[in-house]
């Protein structure tokens, strides 16, 4: 691959390792695995941009209110554990390698237990894992997965 293909790979792993981190550090591997899948399943979709960069930053350039991911918009600095970013980025690679399975049946959204969004009642739940509750559309079809 050439050094623009190597730096665009390097930096959608960046970019869904850091989000991992801030969404799911603190839940066992496979809700880290999860959170990383909900992301990859939004990529390219209708609804969703074209990278992972793009989706995990989509709603950011217009403040909190609409973000999908907070890491990115709500202007803490960010401190990170060095070993659990290295985690992270190790998750982030196999799921994008294909190494790691999609725990959550196709799901593109997930919430904290405890909250109940307005949203959650539009899809379907799948799975339980950790400390949040994933989902996927109703026009999800798991056999094309």
């Amino acid at each position: 691959r050439d050094a623009k293909a190597v730096d665009a790979a390097n930096s959608e792993q960046r970019c869904l390792a850091t989000t991992i981190y801030h969404e799911a550090r603190g839940e066992p591997r496979e809700g880290q695995v999860a959170v990383a899948y909900v992301i990859v399943n939004r990529r390219g979709k209708s609804q969703f941009p074209a990278t992972i960069c793009e989706v995990v930053k989509q709603g950011a350039e217009n403040g909190s209110e609409n973000c999908q991911f907070s890491t990115w918009c709500d202007g803490r600095a960010e401190q990170k554990n060095a070993e659990e970013l290295d985690d992270s980025l190790m998750i982030a690679a196999g799921v994008l390698a294909g190494d790691l399975s999609d725990p959550t049946e196709g799901s593109q959204w997930f919430h904290s237990v405890g909250a109940t969004p307005s949203w959650a009642k539009s899809f379907i739940a799948t799975v339980r894992i950790g400390k949040h509750q994933f989902y996927r559309s109703s026009e999800h079809d798991t056999a094309s997965q």
